[in-house]
């Protein structure tokens, strides 16, 4: 609670300053008897006057006004209070707590006043200057910055100004320090400061400063700031060792850029050009060497089946493909340009039976020729189709290239769910509902006929074992699931509901019966087919799950 204090006390203009102006609202209830006690209006008016933190006031030993932080109390015009400018409030947290007013030694907060919905990462002062309202909005500005990375809150002084406006700090007859690096004065900058002297550290940091000096030739410091430095001698040496060439017969063990490993720099071993004879190695060209070393084409080449959008296809049939590829070139000049390129499927590439290319690529070192192609693609048997991305960088005969990439569309057996009519004859003979065993003995052999027509199938790897492929059906009669018998037995079969209607380890409640071995013929190979045991339907559609 505030404190109370009167005013002109012993006056007919008396007024008490209440705790709260919820104290003076209570002393003015509603005036239904048409009466109002003067003394009370007083009160609430002063109360609502001295209760506002800043206002125009005066000093007590003059006259002349400003606007101030003044509590109006004559025993006490101080408000010894700490002090927060901005909003109170972030959604239903305040901004200020007991342990902030309590511990905290500042005197004055600043919070943003955003409204909620906006960042309150930043909460920034900008100052204003001038008469150009046009700039106002690159004025400088104080902000601090919290920092998400790092849960940090930063400083940030800043001049944003689009014309070139600077940040000054300055002190008229004391130094700047900047973490503890002091600057000169005015004074010693006036009196040392010209045109080639640097700043130069002297002493031992933190105690040390910084002072205007010659950039004199010492043990750490050689030349002048934005003049070339010549160094002349018949021969030159930096430690005994001479700077015009090297010389040294080493192997050199690792390859770095274009210096080869094996590589080596012995006297006379460099063959010059300007001279026409042979000399030790200059260092402009170990670092020539170094720097432009011959780099490879970059080759990236990717085929997907247009029909399921991944690198598989069902064996036997006749997908369309798509095919990407990017080369990325490296070359310094022209001699290395890619001369051609071309995209083959044939293991030589000789005789291709898909081709796309014969082109030629120039660009500057980095550059990325991106490309694609389509064509169709068959295999009779389970195998991968291999196709080839050939570049050449010389001008030689077709398919004798330097570099190549390969990516492949493998061809796999599908698995495949299916109604087929309400006879259990139309895919498979199986005596009853048996255990493993008795299904092993009894199962009858036959070619699944109808795989590829009224069926659905899912053109994917054997996904593991427990884990499960989904397959959506959609008829009615017996229920028909196939699957490739290098993919194993099933563990469980989940219907749409998620309740599992076949469990490998308990044959007496599945709602299935199997063939442990169906011979489907060229191109599918020997599947395991599960039929449910009774005909079913689901109209609409329904997912069940196959737990491998």
């Amino acid at each position: 609670m505030s404190a109370t204090y009167s005013i002109n006390v012993g006056t007919i203009t008396e007024a008490l300053k209440k705790s709260d102006i919820y104290s003076a609202l209570f002393d003015l209830p509603d005036n239904v008897q048409k009466k109002i006690s003067p003394k009370d209006l007083r009160d609430a008016i002063f109360t609502s006057w001295a209760s506002a933190a800043f206002k125009l006031t005066t000093p007590d030993s003059i006259s002349t006004e400003y606007i101030g932080i003044d509590s109006s109390n004559p025993e006490d015009r101080d408000i010894k209070k700490k002090i927060l400018l901005g909003k109170r409030s972030v959604g239903n947290l305040d901004v200020v707590s007991d342990t902030l007013l309590n511990i905290s030694d500042a005197d004055i907060f600043f919070y943003n006043t955003k409204p909620e919905s906006a960042s309150q990462n930043q909460t920034k002062i900008s100052i204003l200057a001038g008469t150009d309202s046009n700039l106002f909005y690159t004025a400088p500005f104080i902000a601090a910055s919290y920092s998400v990375a790092d849960s940090t809150i930063n400083m940030d002084i800043t001049n944003p100004s689009l014309a070139g406006g600077a940040i000054n700090i300055y002190s008229n007859t004391g130094r700047i320090g900047i973490n503890a690096v002091a600057f000169p004065t005015v004074g010693e900058t006036n009196a040392t400061a010209s045109s080639g002297k640097i700043l130069k550290y002297y002493g031992t940091y933190p105690n040390g400063f910084l002072k205007w000096s010659n950039p004199d030739v010492t043990t750490s410091v050689i030349g002048t700031t934005g003049s070339p430095t010549y160094i002349y001698g018949s021969s030159s040496y930096v430690n005994g060792y001479p700077l015009e060439f090297i010389v040294d017969g080493q192997i050199v063990p690792e390859t770095i850029g274009g210096i080869l490993q094996g590589d080596s720099f012995t006297s006379s071993s460099y063959y010059s050009t300007v001279n026409s004879a042979y000399q030790n190695w200059p260092i402009v060209e170990v670092m020539r060497k170094l720097l432009y070393p011959y780099i490879e084409p970059e080759l990236n080449i990717s085929v997907v089946n247009s029909v399921t959008g991944t690198t598989y296809a069902e064996v036997g049939t006749t997908p369309s493909i798509s095919i990407n590829f990017s080369i990325k070139t490296y070359a310094r000049d022209e001699d290395e340009y890619i001369r051609d390129y071309y995209i083959v499927n044939s293991a030589t590439y000789s005789n291709p039976t898909f081709s796309v290319g014969g082109f030629s690529f120039s660009a500057v070192p980095g550059s990325t020729l991106t490309l694609a192609a389509s064509g169709t693609t068959y295999s009779a048997v389970t195998a991968s189709i291999d196709y080839g991305l050939k570049v050449s960088n010389q001008w030689i005969a077709p398919w004798g290239y330097s570099y190549s990439a390969t990516a492949s569309i493998n061809f796999i057996q599908p698995i495949v769910s299916a109604f087929v009519g309400t006879s259990s004859l139309d895919f498979l003979v199986v005596d009853g509902t048996l255990p493993e065993q008795a299904h092993r003995a009894n199962s009858t052999k036959v070619i699944l006929d109808g795989i590829t027509v009224s069926s659905t199938r899912k053109i994917i790897p054997y996904p593991g074992v427990s884990q499960s492929v989904t397959m959506d059906v959609d008829g009615q009669g017996y229920l028909y699931f196939a699957s490739p018998t290098t993919y194993g037995y099933l563990k469980y079969i989940k219907d749409p509901n998620g309740f599992i209607i076949h469990d490998y380890n308990n044959f007496t409640y599945s709602a299935f019966t199997y063939s442990i071995s169906v011979n489907t013929g060229t191109p599918f190979g020997t599947y395991y087919l599960y039929r449910t045991s009774a005909t079913c339907s689901y109209v609409g559609g329904g997912e069940f799950e196959f737990i491998f």
